[in-house]
């Protein structure tokens, strides 16, 4: 009998340990997955924003956490200045893993004036006199301009931030305006030619960085 008793305790003694196990494991697990969740939407707004020189939070028409290919992201939609930005932001370390941009239309545009409105009649009920509104839905006349070539340069090198150009500037090329943009990333250096009415990429020039170019990296 006591035999029994004896071998129902290490039974059940067994089966507690395995829960123990188990228990801790999902605490870590749980932990783990937390942990990988490091940027706040505060800080996703703010990341995409820096990608878009000029506009603020107004701007923001857009932002939700999403999953894609296991992994969490922030996806933000800007829209300023006549055109639409859209971000694919890690929840993890910040990074952005897609960008893309496109001219507005109407019902994005309208979409951001009734944002715009609500956002400046909310805090001027709570007594913020200060707000500043960007209403300005293009750019001066048909030209893209500077900051947008430099957007439509860094679509094309995936991992890049406006502070890897490391020039930028507009020329004209029999009487047409064309922006040339150059971005030194990863170990390559990217050299673009943009139409500046068009914002198609006339000519792309791509070249691996030896040592001694990145030596003279701030003399360009």
């Amino acid at each position: 009998m006591e035999k029994k008793v004896m071998s129902k305790r290490v039974k059940i003694g067994s089966i507690a340990g395995v829960l123990v196990v188990l228990a801790a494991g999902i605490s870590v697990y749980a932990s783990g997955a937390f942990a990988q969740e490091n940027i706040t939407e505060a800080e996703a707004k703010q990341i995409a924003l820096a990608e878009v020189s000029g506009a603020d939070v107004s701007n923001i028409t857009q932002i939700r956490k999403d999953k894609d290919n296991g992994r969490v992201e922030y996806d933000v939609e800007i829209i300023y200045d006549g055109y639409e930005y859209d971000f694919e932001i890690s929840a993890k370390d910040g990074k952005i893993f897609d960008r893309k941009m496109e001219r507005a239309d109407a019902e994005d545009l309208a979409r951001l004036e009734a944002q715009q409105k609500a956002l400046k009649s909310s805090e001027q009920a709570a007594g913020n006199k200060e707000v500043v509104v960007d209403g300005s839905s293009g750019g001066s006349g048909s030209d893209i301009g500077l900051e947008k070539a430099k957007f439509i340069a860094l679509e094309q090198v995936s991992g890049a931030a406006y502070g890897d150009i490391i020039k930028a500037y507009q020329d004209y090329d029999d009487g047409r305006s064309e922006y040339d943009v150059k971005i030194r990333y990863d170990g390559y250096e990217y050299e673009f030619e943009i139409d500046g009415e068009s914002g198609r990429i006339v000519s792309k020039d791509v070249d691996k960085i030896e040592y001694d170019d990145w030596d003279d990296r701030f003399d360009d």
